[in-house]
């Protein structure tokens, strides 16, 4: 009866440990696109949108074009993980690449 008692202990304790092991192991490449307000505003007004992921696509979509000379990358390409607004009026998008 003791070594079963062990036993349920220890494959209790392996599975609490094993997703912290997992998660541990996962790493988001994510890449940072930095937006001047005034260029969100612009966007905003020049065109209707459903919804804030797709003005945010268009705006990471716009700035790839621009910097890195990049023809055209889908919509559907890309994925907003995040975004953040600073105080100094530049919104930053994290996003991803498929």
């Amino acid at each position: 009866m003791k070594r079963i008692t062990i036993f349920c202990l220890v494959v209790a304790i392996l599975a609490i440990q094993a997703p912290v092991a997992l998660a541990q192991t996962v790493k988001v490449d994510s890449k940072v696109v930095k937006v001047d307000q005034k260029e969100l505003i612009e966007l905003a007004s020049s065109e209707k949108f459903d919804s804030l992921q797709l003005v945010l696509k268009k705006l990471v979509q716009q700035n790839l074009s621009t910097e890195k000379k990049i023809k055209s990358v889908k919509l559907k390409k890309i994925t907003i993980i995040n975004f953040k607004y600073s105080l100094d009026n530049i919104l930053k998008i994290y996003y991803q690449l498929q």
